[in-house]
């Protein structure tokens, strides 16, 4: 007999013997296949018992003061005969009252990834903490953000949000001239993704792990930092700190109660002690040594409650006059302040507490009252404004679950939770799927009724962008039919139309290549349209890291600098010997000239799509009562065997009270599910790859083991195989210059172990190097040309 539990922060919850719990879990589905499930169930009710009451606090009686939020879903487990099913959060719904008795409270569970956007809130980027990355606003700090070939946080992509560059024409805007240099003080900014994932994790304690944050193409992945129309960035903020006696504090005003005799001129008097009757506000003195606009920021228990900007009309001379703040609060709040300018320099000031009560005289006993007050006077320490970017006033205006969000959608991303309900798993579609097993059920279905439907897919599916008021973006449209990056499919069937669409511009990009000198030079322009080209601030920006190439332009670093290299941010990036995109599909690639078919649609939605679109693909439906251990082990990301064909599950509904389970099934006609994608033709010069590996079921102790290579080894690595790996690992392959004249290839065999040690399955993975290249040369050692001037191969 299966017995259902239901803990909520740990305490074991009465459940009426006849309630039927049932579990809704999916993670994507054929029909909305760019949101991400999770489990749910459906409203349930449970008694109002003693032991229920405690839990939730009387909520069916508001007269009781209890500490039962019903607003906010609490941590939550549900297991059948004790054994772990799943953890997810309860939501309260209400309680009904029969007969003026509680009768029962309507609860909903929510599996963990839902709770992420509760924990997000309206947050935005804005709000999250930089401060590890600010830095300097200086000509040599951009150029090192335009050159630098080393793995930085912070990069300064060559978008003009002021003019239009060219490129040898000597025209006034001629960038390889050296009167004509970019002034870096047009760059904006460009932050990679994953230090602002390591923000949100800072900020809300979760963790996001997973190999694919290591992967180098989600570590080339960048969002512009850019709110604002010109780089008038503002100073990171500054404390003000005070000098002086209590009450005012080393670094905060505290107000305690501390308004008592002492503070009381007159002995004979004291204070009303009801809040109604006290006022108290922050008067602000302040006399910088710059002349323009300063922003004071006040947070109240170190929550940012409000900010205001002045602007010094004195000139560095003169003294801003008394601020107001904080008015009429609470006896017991600790209030701080910060201010930010775009200047650089000092400030020094004061700061009054003033503090208004109401008095009566006792020693006469008479019942007159007055109106008193005490000034408290501190110094404020000086303040030295440096140039230091504030990241948080330069944000993009997004909210960080519409951030988050955009970037589950960019790379196919599942997010789900992990044993640690503070800990998620965050990996593409397809890598999920690898790492689950196999599980023949066979022998458990009900095989009186089992459905088989055609799938009711979409006649379109449209992978988009945020629309680019950019000149260049709208010149493509105009031309092309269609925006720069995006991808639209037709299909001959009778479904609706579908959008993936991303929250974040993509910019086209210019290649001044062809030009002398220019190499592969490329640029872009957050500006719009001729004749004006006037800037305007886009939705976020996403924007691929490429390799360091060379160029020549002159950048204003505080002099005019010819740079000869530069690390170019674009559509474009490098990886594993290959060029990858983040266009949605094989557009020209503006930096190097020819099509990149590695695009987001490729790498990260077409198998999916490839299978769900394939002629033999059907959904299934069917019930099946599993056993318990395989019932409480079986995931969604489960390869599932039904009469020797194999499917992936689309939906799984479980009654945990009768164990009946109810699935829709999507057939499976991925070959070789999990195998690695294959190496790239390997340059003759060389270069250095890595072997992704991923066991299958980790977490019950699944493991991948890499055994010799086959074939004559050219290549290398650390270790001696086999390499057993038992977590998502990566095998770094260097594969040396070939000089033998001849292409070569080097293949690994990976196997995959079941946690019991029974092999799942063998992959192979060839690496296959080019041979090296030699031309015809004259005696003068200069190429021969063909009549279209390519060079003569030697073969």
């Amino acid at each position: 007999m299966r017995k259902v539990q239901l803990y909520i922060e740990n305490q074991l919850v009465d459940l009426f013997e006849d309630e039927e719990i049932k579990v809704d879990s999916s993670i994507q589905d054929v029909n909305d296949i760019a949101k991400v499930f999770t489990d749910y169930s459906q409203t349930f009710t449970v008694p109002a018992s003693v032991n229920n009451n405690k839990i939730f606090d009387f909520y069916y009686n508001n007269d009781v003061d209890g500490t039962y939020q019903a607003q906010t879903r609490v941590a939550a487990r549900l297991e059948i005969n004790h054994a772990k099913f799943r953890e997810g959060k309860i939501q309260l719904e209400g309680a009904e009252i029969k007969n003026n008795n509680p009768e029962s409270y309507k609860v909903t569970f929510y599996g963990d990834v839902v709770s992420l956007k509760d924990l997000f809130s309206d947050d935005k980027l804005s709000d999250l903490d930089y401060s590890g990355l600010s830095h300097e606003y200086t000509g040599a700090n951009v150029q090192t953000g335009i050159t630098s070939t080393s793995d930085i946080d912070v990069r300064y992509p060559l978008i003009s949000s002021s003019r239009v560059w060219s490129y040898g024409d000597a025209a006034a805007t001629d960038i390889s001239v050296i009167g004509n240099a970019i002034d870096y003080t047009e760059l904006f900014p460009a932050l990679k993704d994953d230090v602002i994932l390591d923000a949100i994790e800072a900020k809300y304690g979760v963790t996001f792990t997973a190999a694919f944050r290591t992967n180098g193409r989600f570590l080339k992945s960048f969002t512009w930092w850019k709110n604002r129309t010109t780089t008038n960035f503002t100073n990171t903020k500054q404390d003000v700190l005070f000098t002086g006696s209590a009450p005012i504090g080393t670094n905060v005003i505290t107000t305690p109660e501390y308004i008592n005799s002492d503070l009381v001129p007159n002995a004979s008097w004291i204070v009303v002690p009801t809040i109604s009757h006290v006022s108290q506000y922050i008067q602000l003195q302040y006399n910088p040594s710059f002349s323009g606009e300063f922003t004071v920021h006040k947070y109240k228990n170190g929550i940012h409650v409000g900010q205001q900007s002045y602007a010094n009309t004195f000139g560095t001379s003169g003294v801003i006059g008394l601020i107001g703040y904080a008015s009429n609060f609470a006896m017991d709040d600790d209030w701080s302040f910060k201010i930010s300018t775009q200047q650089s320099g000092t400030m020094t000031g004061t700061i009054k507490h003033i503090v208004n009560w109401t008095e009566s005289d006792i020693i006469t006993g008479g019942t007159t009252t007055n109106t008193q007050s005490t000034t408290t006077t501190a110094n404020i320490s000086t303040i030295t404004f440096d140039n230091y970017i504030d990241f948080n006033s330069s944000a993009p205006d997004i909210k960080v679950a519409d951030w988050f969000s955009g970037l589950l959608k960019q790379f196919n991303l599942t997010c789900y939770p992990l044993d640690d309900d503070l800990t998620y798993q965050l990996e593409p579609l397809e890598d999920w799927y690898s790492a689950g097993g196999t599980v023949d059920i066979t022998p458990y279905v009900d095989t009186d009724s089992i459905k088989i439907d055609r799938l009711s897919l979409h006649k379109e599916i449209n992978f988009e962008w945020e629309k680019s008021k950019a000149f260049l973006n709208e010149a493509y449209e105009e031309i092309n039919g269609k925006r720069y990056g995006d991808l639209k499919n037709t299909f001959p069937y009778d479904g609706s139309k579908y959008e993936v669409k991303l929250p974040f511009e993509n910019l086209l990009f210019q290649n001044f290549s062809g030009q002398s000198g220019s190499e592969a030079l490329q640029v872009s322009y957050c500006l719009d349209a001729a004749p004006n080209y006037k800037p305007y601030v886009p939705k976020p920006v996403k924007l691929y890291l490429h390799e360091d190439t060379a160029c020549d332009f002159y950048l204003d670093n505080g002099s005019a600098t010819q740079i000869t290299s530069y690390v170019p941010m674009g559509q474009d990036g490098y990886y594993n010997a290959d060029n990858y995109s983040i266009n949605w599909g094989d557009e020209q690639s503006s930096l190097l000239g020819v099509g990149v078919s590695n695009s987001l649609y490729q790498i990260y939605y077409s198998p999916m799509l490839q299978n769900l679109f394939s002629p033999k693909s059907r959904k299934v439906s069917l019930s099946c009562i599993l056993p318990l251990p395989m019932l409480t082990a079986l995931t969604l990301d489960d390869k599932v065997i039904v009469r020797d064909k194999a499917y992936r599950i689309n939906n799984m509904k479980t009654n945990l009270s009768t164990g009946v389970v109810d699935l829709v099934l999507i057939s499976d006609w991925i070959k070789d599910r999990g195998a690695l994608p294959p190496s790239p033709p390997i340059p003759a010069t060389g270069a250095t790859i890595v072997l992704p590996v991923r066991p299958s079921k980790p977490e019950l102790g699944g493991s991948v083991w890499i055994n010799s290579l086959i074939g004559s080894k050219f290549v290398s690595y650390t270790g001696t195989p086999p390499f057993k790996y038992y977590t998502d690992s990566e095998l770094e392959i260097t594969i040396p210059a070939n000089t033998t004249g001849l292409a070569r290839t080097n293949t690994f065999e990976i196997v995959y172990y079941y946690p019991d040690g029974t092999v799942e399955k063998t992959l192979y993975f060839p690496v296959y190097q080019e041979a090296d290249v030699e031309y015809l040369l004259t005696e003068s050692s200069s190429y021969i040309l063909t009549e279209s001037l390519d060079r003569i191969i030697l073969e």
